[in-house]
């Protein structure tokens, strides 16, 4: 028999257990499962959020993201949460974003940098800054060419827009732990897509970006930062992330195993389409 003792730690194990609906894609559409939610260390309930100090509520929303707060001290402000869940994304996107990829996105984060600091005001290296802008600007995809999109490219900036999402959501639930960032400029799929088409034709992002040198400094931190934070949680293999696949196993044998097919909402996280 199994002792007392044993069996009621059991019993309290499984009431502690949150499941949570997972959603991925299957071709065209959305499927959704059931699985085990992860736990932060210091928990809050969402009675009692509102009486969890700022700090409080920004350590939990960077936990769930696994970026440590010291690694975005070099961050701008306003882009603190684009970066956190960018490395989100790529750790946890399957398959693996693509060093281009990445790059490409955070050259579209530059532009939008490059963009803010011109509606807020005269800059100094205007003409620098404008070179830029025009180059980068260049590099959109076109009505025509939106066939050819890379599939694989799509596929990688939906996920980074579902992450942006969830993040986002989560922010709002923690009362803005973090400043939103300024949308309709951190991402755009046209921009993106086609820095993307640039890089793969052998060209590197300094071969642009050199022509500001804050521009180039700024992608250079952006892209040190991802790349720290990404190394920091994944090597060595941790035993939180071994628990978290047989959480994702564990889940699924709980929830639902059947399939259940819904709206598809991935038209929310289409590219924009410019006028």
């Amino acid at each position: 028999m199994i002792p007392v003792e044993q069996k009621a730690a059991e019993v309290q194990a499984q009431a502690s257990v949150v499941l949570v609906e997972e959603y991925d894609r299957v071709d065209l559409n959305l499927r959704k499962r059931q699985v085990e939610a992860s736990q932060v260390t210091k928990p809050h309930s969402l009675d009692t959020v509102c009486q969890a100090s700022p700090t409080a509520r920004q350590a939990i929303l960077l936990e769930i993201l696994g970026v440590p707060e010291s690694a975005l001290c070099v961050v701008p402000l306003h882009l603190k949460m684009a970066i956190a869940v960018t490395v989100f994304w790529q750790r946890e996107a399957n398959p693996t974003p693509t060093p281009l990829q990445l790059h490409a996105l955070l050259m579209g984060f530059v532009y939008g940098e490059l963009n803010l600091q011109h509606d807020s005001g005269p800059q100094q290296n205007l003409s620098q800054d404008r070179g830029l802008n025009a180059a980068l600007t260049r590099q959109r995809i076109r009505a025509g060419e939106r066939r050819g999109l890379d599939l694989s490219d799509a596929h990688a900036y939906s996920q980074w827009q579902a992450c942006l999402w969830a993040a986002l959501c989560l922010n709002q639930l923690l009362l803005q732990a973090l400043p939103e960032p300024c949308l309709s400029w951190v991402f755009s799929g046209t921009l993106v897509h086609g820095l993307a088409k640039y890089l793969k034709e052998g060209r590197t992002p300094e071969s642009m970006l050199h022509k500001s040198i804050l521009s180039e400094q700024l992608f250079s931190s952006l892209l040190d930062t991802v790349n720290k934070c990404v190394i920091r949680k994944t090597t060595p293999k941790s035993a939180s992330s071994k628990r978290s696949g047989r959480r994702r196993k564990g889940g699924s044998a709980r929830g639902n195993t059947a399939t259940k097919e819904i709206n598809n909402r991935f038209a929310l996280l289409k590219d924009e389409e410019d006028t």
